[in-house]
């Protein structure tokens, strides 16, 4: 995936108008965008496959991805949200895959980076918290 990393962060209003991003302060979502790496994928790419290890979480910034679990498509996952974020919490393998649908930019966030976030940002956990319930169900 290295040629699909762009060095640029994204902007931190643009991150603000995010609905599930919007409660964090600018300056945590300046945190954000520096712990991230910006990545821009065609459509159709797969950039998790179930059964692999944990390593990395996503925000969505544009387009959309779908989550596949043993090739039955599950759920969309759209703009603002954050994507991968169970494997790293719960350090166990994928259980699922998840590819884009259309062009897509998304903030790659590694595990490290994800840990630090956690800790240091409140609203980042609350965030990462709430989505992790959501895809549980």
């Amino acid at each position: 995936m290295a040629g699909f990393f762009r060095r640029s962060n994204p902007d931190v209003d643009r991150l603000a108008e995010l609905p599930l991003l919007s409660k964090l302060s600018r300056s945590d979502l300046g945190k954000l965008t520096a712990a991230g790496q910006v990545v821009n994928l065609p459509a159709h790419w797969t950039f998790i496959t179930e059964g692999t290890p944990g390593d990395v979480a996503y925000v969505v910034l544009s387009g959309g991805v779908r989550v596949v679990v043993q090739g039955e498509e599950v759920a969309r996952v759209s703009v603002g949200e954050v994507i991968g974020e169970a494997g790293l919490l719960e350090g166990r393998l994928r259980n699922a895959s998840v590819s884009t649908v259309e062009p897509t930019v998304l903030l790659h966030i590694d595990q490290p980076a994800f840990d630090r976030l956690r800790q240091q940002v409140p609203g980042f956990k609350a965030v990462v918290d709430e989505a992790a319930a959501r895809h549980s169900r």
